[in-house]
C-alpha cells in the first residue's frame, strides 16, 4: 500500500476486519505506487492499494474512495489566513515535491507549468515525510489528503487548493490470480469503509 494509507487509513480499517476475521494473516508493505503495480502484476501479492492512474496495464482496479490534494503550510505561514491557495499563490516558495518517478508529482507539476508559476522545488519525499517536512518548516506543498483531521494535528494547517487535483484510491489484483474469499471480503468492506 501506499505510505500515507499505511500509515493512516488502514490501521483503522484492518483493526475492525481483523476483529471480524480473526483468522486472517495480513501483511501490510509500504511502498510506492509504481513498486506496487510491479508487485501486484509479478504476483508476488494478491492485493495492492494505490491510486490511479496505475503505471502497469493489465491490473483489475477495485475503486475505494476519492481524495482530493491540498495545500500544506507551517501554521504561522502568511497563506494560512487564506480559505484557498493556488499555484499563483506558492509561486517562489519553498516547495516540497513527490519522487520525480511520481504520477502525482508529474500531475502537480503539469498544473504549475499550465499557470506558468516557478517554485523552488527543494525536497523530494512521500506524502507522511512531506507533512513532517512542512511541519518543520523546511516549505510548503501540494499532497492527496486522505484524512483532513491528521493534517491538522500540530504546527502543520491545509488549505483547499485550486485548480482541484483529486485521487482516486483503488484496490489492484492481478486478473489471473486466483481469489481467496478473505480478499474478496477485504476488498469489499474496504470499498464500504472508504
Amino acid at each position: 500500500t501506499l505510505p500515507v494509507i499505511g500509515s493512516r487509513v488502514l490501521p483503522k480499517f484492518i483493526g475492525r476486519f481483523a476483529d471480524r476475521y480473526p483468522e486472517c494473516a495480513i501483511r501490510i508493505d509500504v511502498s510506492p505506487s509504481f513498486t506496487i503495480s510491479d508487485l501486484v502484476r509479478a504476483r508476488k501479492y494478491d492485493l495492492g492499494i494505490t491510486t490511479l492512474p496505475i503505471e502497469q496495464r493489465g491490473l483489475e482496479t477495485h475503486a475505494i474512495a476519492k481524495s482530493e490534494h491540498v495545500c500544506i503550510l507551517p501554521r504561522d505561514h502568511p497563506l494560512g489566513s487564506r480559505d484557498l491557495v493556488t499555484p499563483q499563490d506558492l509561486a517562489g516558495e519553498r516547495f516540497i515535491s513527490y519522487p520525480a518517478e511520481s504520477s502525482t508529482r508529474r500531475r502537480i507539476d503539469a498544473i504549475f507549468e499550465a499557470q506558468g508559476v516557478q517554485r523552488k522545488t527543494t525536497l523530494e519525499a512521500q506524502t507522511d515525510t512531506i507533512c513532517e517536512l512542512v511541519a518543520n518548516g523546511a516549505g510548503v506543498s501540494v499532497v492527496s489528503c486522505v484524512l483532513p483531521e491528521s493534517l491538522t494535528q500540530g504546527p502543520l494547517i491545509w488549505r483547499r487548493f485550486r485548480p482541484r487535483i483529486e485521487t482516486e484510491i483503488v484496490a489492484v489484483r492481478h486478473p489471473e490470480q486466483p481469489r481467496s474469499r478473505i480478499s474478496t471480503l477485504f476488498v469489499e468492506e474496504l470499498q464500504r469503509f472508504g
